[in-house]
């Protein structure tokens, strides 16, 4: 692990402890005050054995591992909880350690075969270690593939925790799931824990180059996705803004009048 990398980690990352103050699971900061982390996790936590379907009404003691600070206490989001997804959003109910930061998200799809590295509690060890790796296929059921080579697989104790694209530099998804006999996880993407934060009220920052990534695509590829988006077009300023809001980089590559009237005239041709 890089110390750039590390550098990231030890703002965003917490461990998720049971009440006998053993680490049960990961998490990450991703709002003002909350907490992403899984389900399973929270239930294990508090020495359930089934997920319920409705968010316990309980706290949960977490800490910041890298900034060695002491527990703090989180409360269970009513509004933030997926049973079926595996999803559970946590508010602290104390101040922000010094030097606490949310961690920047990516929902970029194009992931396959970029490598991550992640942060668990293999249980084995006394203390926290990583594991590294490479991000395959998204799955029928929304979940993404991660396989790991050497060194430790992601294994139990590494749950609820940030994945770490080191090509992006950002956090893309949360793993759920792992399977250590054949050296194979699963991990819930960005764009999966969106609808779970919207509906709690939890605001997150999107990495803002997100759309960089797709301006690979051809200017008339980016013109037949924004119409996709809807056949109702009435105007080149709505088109535009159709544009802008399917890739934000479009402001930034796009930068006088001539290009867009140069792209909006491609889709009018076609």
């Amino acid at each position: 692990m890089n110390r750039q990398t590390a550098w990231k980690f030890d703002r965003f990352f917490v461990w998720i402890h049971n009440y006998h103050k053993q680490i049960i699971g990961a998490g990450f900061l991703i709002g003002e005050k909350e907490i992403a982390t899984c389900a399973h996790v929270v239930r294990d936590a508090i020495g359930l054995e089934f997920t319920p379907v409705n968010a316990p009404k309980v706290d949960i003691s977490i800490s910041f591992p890298f900034l060695k600070q002491d527990k703090l206490s989180a409360t269970v989001l009513l509004e933030g909880w997926d049973q079926e997804k595996d999803i559970a959003l946590l508010r602290l109910n104390d101040d922000l350690p010094e030097g606490v930061q949310p961690t920047w998200l990516s929902d970029v799809k194009r992931l396959g075969n970029h490598s991550f590295c992640v942060y668990g509690f293999p249980g084995k060890t006394t203390k926290g270690v990583w594991a590294y790796g490479t991000i395959k296929d998204q799955r029928e059921n929304g979940q993404v593939q991660l396989e790991s080579a050497t060194g430790y697989a992601v294994q139990g104790g590494f749950s609820g925790g940030p994945v770490f694209d080191n090509d992006l530099k950002k956090v893309v998804g949360m793993i759920v799931t792992s399977d250590e006999s054949v050296r194979v996880a699963s991990m819930i993407p960005v764009d999966n824990l969106t609808g779970v934060c919207s509906r709690a009220g939890v605001n997150f920052e999107l990495d803002e180059e997100k759309g960089d990534t797709a301006m690979n695509e051809s200017p008339r590829a980016i013109c037949e996705n924004c119409l996709k988006k809807s056949f109702t077009v009435r105007d080149k300023e709505e088109f535009i803004s159709l544009c802008m809001n399917y890739i934000p980089a479009v402001g930034r590559k796009l930068d006088d009048m001539r290009s867009i009237d140069w792209m909006f005239n491609i889709v009018l041709d076609h």
